[in-house]
């Protein structure tokens, strides 16, 4: 194999696997957000608000107040 075909073939695979991780983020991607739309009309948030809440407060008691 000569330096330029070996060349074309690593760019073919390259791009062959950008591709597939292309398409593979974007149905994981969909499928997400298809769940996360379904759950927000069945739930309620009460539970991650309270999780926010007792982390902001953690994080104000936690970082110095001079930075």
């Amino acid at each position: 194999i000569q330096s330029g075909e070996a060349t074309k073939a690593t760019a073919n695979a390259a791009q062959f696997s950008f591709a597939v991780a292309f398409v593979a983020s974007a149905v994981t991607a969909f499928v997400a957000v298809k769940w996360l739309l379904n759950y927000i009309q069945s739930h309620r948030f009460t539970a991650f608000a309270v999780y926010r809440f007792v982390l902001g407060a953690a994080l104000l008691l936690l970082v110095p107040s001079g930075s």
